[in-house]
């Protein structure tokens, strides 16, 4: 009989094989093709298994399973099943978030992008969002 191709490779039963590219994943043996990940997940290459496809960051979810956008006011920095994290209060960040500076002062409050937003003082009003 002919050597066939491991999980997380793929080719000709008896031929070479190949690991599967990063993105893909294969969960049986033999020639069948690589599979795409889930739309927002990543993998390494040669993956066997549909759980190896991790969110990428800005986005949350089960390893292998539907991957979620940041909503307004969260960011994820990392690829994983990790929740979006909250910015910091008097702050928000866009829809899909991929860092803490992504988090602004609202108007009314001032600080540096990602960090503590404090009111202004009573007399005083900052209208544009961000560190300005």
């Amino acid at each position: 009989t002919a050597c066939i191709c491991n999980q997380g490779y793929s080719g000709v039963n008896g031929g070479a094989c190949a690991p599967c590219p990063s993105g893909t994943f294969k969960a049986t043996r033999g020639s069948s093709s690589c599979v795409l990940c889930p739309s927002h997940s990543d993998s390494l290459s040669a993956r066997n298994d549909i759980s190896d496809c991790t969110c990428n960051p800005g986005f949350s979810g089960p390893n292998g399973g539907t991957c979620t956008q940041c909503i307004t006011g969260k960011y994820k920095v990392s690829a994983g099943n990790a929740n979006c994290e909250s910015c910091l209060a008097n702050s928000d960040s866009p829809v899909g978030s991929l860092a803490v500076t992504a988090c602004k002062c609202n108007p009314g409050s001032s600080g540096a992008d990602g960090g503590s937003c404090i009111q202004c003082v009573v007399g005083t009003y900052k209208q544009e969002r961000g560190n300005a």
